[in-house]
């Protein structure tokens, strides 16, 4: 299974929610499964929509309680999600998520039904410096011992591309993408699909989606619009099937 799928970040109204569903084109592919990661407050609105995936964000690492603020796996289920991101470079940036951190909410998603889009990536100093591979396998140790492969996907963003507008060559891509793969030999998710973020576009996506291991896209500021969402998606839909 390959899939596109949409990070709207803290963007987004009740409105923008509903224009872009009714200007979408998408034409589901069997093999291609696509969504959107919302905002929490538009998540119930988006599942009425009956179209595609609807995914968070990010999700709480802990269950039913005293967590003042906390988002958990069940209340994204009820709210019609099938999805959740976590390990977002900008969640590791900007709120410091440690490690331990992200195997509960992982495990908090599995138990829920969810499946978990586990993101991973390098820095441009730590690309600079060599340190590609090292970053890569530091991040998917967050793995070891878990299972439910059915429910995981990987989301390869090097940081210095994301909303930055420069994306990773299809080389570069597939270099990471090798390594991940290489790194997930022997573990539950050695075939797990593996996708791409930091500016995609509809003029990049084809490049991308030629490469092997490309498993998919996790879109940021393209996916805010119906029609460069819907033309990356065709465009991933088409090369995949030629």
């Amino acid at each position: 299974m390959f899939a596109v799928l949409g990070n709207w970040k803290s963007f987004g109204s009740n409105r923008c929610v509903d224009d872009f569903y009714q200007a979408l084109t998408i034409h589901q592919h069997k093999s291609t499964q696509w969504g959107i990661a919302f905002p929490y407050p538009y998540c119930q609105a988006a599942s009425t929509k009956r179209q595609g995936w609807v995914g968070a964000q990010n999700v709480s690492a802990f269950g039913e309680g005293a967590y003042t603020g906390e988002i958990h796996a069940a209340m994204l289920t009820d709210c019609g999600c099938q999805f959740a991101l976590v390990g977002h470079s900008e969640r590791r940036q900007y709120f410091n998520e440690p490690s331990s951190q992200l195997v509960d909410k992982i495990n908090a998603l599995h138990e829920a039904g969810l499946t978990a889009v586990y993101c991973i990536g390098e820095t441009l100093e730590q690309r600079d410096a060599g340190q590609l591979m090292q970053v890569l396998q530091d991040q998917l140790r967050v793995l070891d011992g878990l299972s439910n492969p059915e429910q995981l996907w990987v989301a390869y963003e090097p940081v210095w591309a994301i909303g930055t507008g420069r994306a990773a060559t299809p080389q570069d891509a597939q270099d990471a993408h090798t390594i991940i793969r290489n790194a997930l030999k022997g573990s539950p998710f050695h075939h797990v699909p593996i996708l791409y973020g930091g500016s995609v576009k509809p003029e990049n996506a084809a490049a991308l989606a030629r490469e092997t291991e490309v498993g998919g896209f996790l879109i940021g500021g393209a996916s805010l619009k119906a029609d460069s969402f819907s033309e990356i998606y065709l465009q991933f839909t088409q090369t995949k099937s030629s």
